[in-house]
């Protein structure tokens, strides 16, 4: 059964911080980069706080958790799902974008979920669902969540994994493991038919190939007869050296798994203005690994 989100977007107007954040997206500036599949810029400052988050485990502790429904604004309602509360993302990227937050307190993972990935890419059929390992890019890793956005159905990246038909990797009945490198980075593409096999193709995945799951960004989506396709890009570095460089050669840029799909949001205008193809390769090069073989000797 499909979630309703309208209900929840409808309640912005009970939530003028959030819903200002909302009508400030139509002004917010983009532009294209030439890469190949091609890369999307947004210049958006409301989304400093996600991208300089702090993660390190006494930062995190020294917070209020706040997908915790004790410390959230009380204008932030929500839906409850399968033991997730279906939220609003008050500090949008996308016109579409919700968080989907575990209604109990539990640490950020996706390999006791992977049943709920699934199940929430059919909930929500008009969306891409997608997950931040704890170290590349959630910034609430003391808090179990999914994220969806309509819009990354746009992606370049998504077209060109889904696309790539080369040889699986591995089976299982009801579903395989292809390793696509088509898109510039590695992502591995589950193709699965019900909750089980995603599970034990997920396991399968990351017992072959030695991932480390804090290191994931993956995205799912679901096609019209009941398939899902989970995308898994296994990530090598947290940041780029950009981030932490000084002057000239610094670009605030954190990438978790919108920025890996082809979406690189910055909320600096220098750094929205400076960025060229060079530096989006050079970017997802440092973070992402190029190819299955790359990743399998990196591993040893």
């Amino acid at each position: 059964m499909s979630i309703d989100t309208e209900t929840l977007f409808d309640s912005l107007s009970e939530w003028p911080e959030a819903l200002s954040n909302y009508q400030a997206l139509s002004g917010v500036e983009s532009r294209f980069l030439a890469t190949t599949p091609a890369t999307r810029l947004f210049f958006n400052p409301a989304r400093v706080r996600s991208t300089a988050a702090k993660v390190d485990a006494e930062s995190v502790r020294r917070r209020p958790c706040f997908l915790c429904r004790a410390n959230r604004p009380a204008q932030q309602k929500f839906l409850a799902w399968r033991g997730y509360e279906v939220l609003v993302n008050p500090f949008p990227i996308f016109a579409h974008h919700l968080t989907i937050a575990s209604a109990a307190h539990a640490p950020q993972s996706l390999a006791d979920r992977v049943a709920d990935f699934f199940a929430l890419a059919l909930a929500l059929p008009d969306y891409v669902v997608f997950y931040n390992g704890g170290q590349c890019g959630a910034s609430a890793p003391d808090h179990a969540h999914f994220q969806a956005a309509k819009e990354l159905g746009k992606s370049e990246v998504i077209r060109e994994i889904l696309a790539d038909d080369g040889a699986p990797i591995a089976s299982h009945e009801g579903g395989t493991i292809i390793a696509s490198e088509a898109s510039g980075r590695l992502a591995y593409h589950i193709v699965c038919q019900d909750e089980e096999a995603a599970t034990g193709l997920f396991a399968t995945l990351m017992r072959l190939r030695a991932i480390d799951q804090e290191m994931v960004n993956a995205a799912a989506l679901s096609r019209p007869d009941g398939t899902v396709d989970i995308i898994v890009i296994p990530r090598r570095h947290f940041r780029p050296a950009q981030f932490d460089a000084e002057g000239d050669e610094r670009i605030m840029i954190s990438p978790a798994a919108v920025e890996v799909l082809g979406f690189f949001v910055l909320p600096r205008r220098e750094d929205f203005d400076k960025v060229m193809t060079n530096d989006a390769l050079d970017i997802i090069s440092q973070v992402c690994f190029a190819s299955d073989n790359e990743l399998t000797h990196n591993a040893k």
